[in-house]
């Protein structure tokens, strides 16, 4: 078996000329375990659990303590990053991953719920973004995934920052509880 682990947790403080910046947080919490020639169903529970324990405890470690934070100033925003692998479980070959996301996307509706009133809590859903992490896609595998997607193609990392930064804007003050999918549509 040969396996690439991709992990990262990235906190990232939002930049923009009409967003006043104050007790926002964006996470995005991601592992992915890309095998080559074996099966999902061949992965041990230390595979399952080190994608689950980066994508989903990741993500709640971080809420609750910024959370906590943000509940002493009676204000704030949290804008997890999970994805449509969370809602559409249309992909067999990443079950680890979809059932991570679908977690993040159940635990955003309970923070919501929890910090209410004082702070929102939302969840971005992105599909396919071109990005380097898909550049070793083949011409046939792009095609396939694009003819799956009503705009029939890959969104920008930009379409994605747009809408995550909506979300951290005073625009959005009325905006809590809502997981938001920008997945150019699928069929």
């Amino acid at each position: 078996m040969s396996a690439m682990i991709g992990y990262g947790l990235f906190i990232i403080q939002l930049k923009h000329s009409d967003l006043k910046l104050k007790n926002i947080l964006m996470i995005i919490c991601g592992i992915m375990i890309f095998l080559i020639g074996l099966s999902r169903i061949y992965l041990g529970v230390h595979y399952f659990s080190d994608v689950l324990g980066v994508n989903l405890i990741g993500t709640y470690l971080v809420s609750k303590h910024v959370g906590k934070c943000m509940l002493e100033k009676s204000c704030g925003k949290i804008i997890n990053i999970a994805s449509d692998n969370g809602i559409d479980l249309g992909y067999p070959e990443s079950c680890e991953y979809d059932a991570s996301k679908a977690g993040v996307i159940s635990l955003t509706s309970n923070m919501a719920k929890h910090y209410a009133p004082y702070i929102n809590v939302n969840c971005v859903c992105p599909g396919w973004i071109d990005t380097d992490m898909n550049k070793d896609l083949s011409d046939s595998q792009k095609k396939d995934i694009c003819d799956k997607i009503l705009v029939k193609r890959f969104a920008s990392v930009k379409e994605i920052s747009n809408v995550v930064l909506f979300l951290a804007s005073d625009d959005a003050s009325y905006v809590n509880d809502s997981i938001i999918e920008v997945n150019g549509g699928s069929l």
